[in-house]
C-alpha cells in the first residue's frame, strides 16, 4: 500500500531545490551589487598620457634630462576630482605589469596636479627607453587602477651645451639648421644658433608625428 507521505516526497525535493536556487541567485546578486557600488564611487583609470606634452613619445626622443607628465582623470562620480596620484617609471614594461618602477615610484602624492608633474627619480640615461604609468585616487579617497604604459625615449642631453659658439649651415631641405664643426670650410648660417628653428630630429613640434596617431 502507498502511503500518503510518499507523494510529498517529490513536491518536498522541488522546494528544497527551488529555495537553494533562489539563495545562490540573491548571493550573486548581491556580490555584483557590492561591485558595482564600489565601482560607481571610484576613478576610472587615467588616460591621455603626455610626456613633455606629446602624445606620442615614442615616436621621437626627448631632449629635457627631466620630462614630466601629464593625463585626463576620469571618474563616473558628478564633480568628482583627483586627490592624490602616483607615477612609476620603468625601464621594462614587465615591471610596471609588477607595479614597480626601478628608476622613479613617486609613491602616494596628495595632489590635484595631473599636467606638468615634473620627473624626479634616477638619472635618465642617453639614448635609452623608458616606460611609464599613472593612477589616482578620487575626492573620496578611492583608487583607480593603473592607466596603460606609454613609452618615451630619450636623445642627447647635452647637444644645447654644445652647441654654443659653434656656426651653423642649412640643411639642403632648408627647413631647419645643422651644426658644423668648427674647422668646417662650409659657410655660416644668417641666422644665430639661438634663433635658429628647431629640427624635428632634435625637437618634437605641435603637429609633427610626434603629436599624431
Amino acid at each position: 500500500m502507498i502511503s500518503p507521505e510518499s507523494f510529498l516526497r517529490p513536491a518536498d525535493t522541488c522546494t528544497k531545490m527551488y529555495i537553494k536556487t533562489v539563495a545562490r541567485l540573491s548571493a550573486l546578486l548581491l556580490a555584483f551589487g557590492i561591485l558595482i557600488a564600489g565601482r560607481a564611487g571610484a576613478q576610472d583609470e587615467p588616460t591621455g598620457l603626455l610626456c613633455n606634452l606629446l602624445t606620442h613619445p615614442e615616436k621621437c626622443v626627448i631632449s629635457e634630462p627631466r620630462p614630466d607628465f601629464g593625463w585626463i582623470v576620469n571618474s563616473r562620480v558628478p564633480n568628482d576630482w583627483q586627490s592624490a596620484f602616483r607615477i612609476l617609471v620603468a625601464s621594462e614594461p614587465e615591471l610596471l605589469a609588477k607595479r614597480e618602477g626601478n628608476f622613479w615610484d613617486s609613491g602616494k602624492v596628495v595632489s590635484a596636479q595631473s599636467t606638468n608633474v615634473i620627473y624626479a627619480g634616477k638619472p635618465l640615461a642617453s639614448g635609452a627607453s623608458y616606460w611609464w604609468c599613472v593612477n589616482t585616487w578620487n575626492k573620496d579617497g578611492k583608487e583607480s587602477g593603473f592607466s596603460a604604459p606609454q613609452r618615451f625615449n630619450t636623445g642627447e642631453f647635452n647637444w644645447v651645451k654644445r652647441a654654443r659658439g659653434r656656426p651653423w649651415i642649412r640643411s639642403p631641405g632648408g627647413d631647419c639648421l645643422r651644426q658644423i664643426s668648427p674647422d668646417a670650410s662650409a659657410g655660416k648660417a644668417d641666422l644665430p644658433a639661438e634663433s635658429a628653428p628647431f629640427c624635428p630630429a632634435l625637437s618634437a613640434q605641435p603637429g609633427d608625428a610626434c603629436n599624431n596617431a
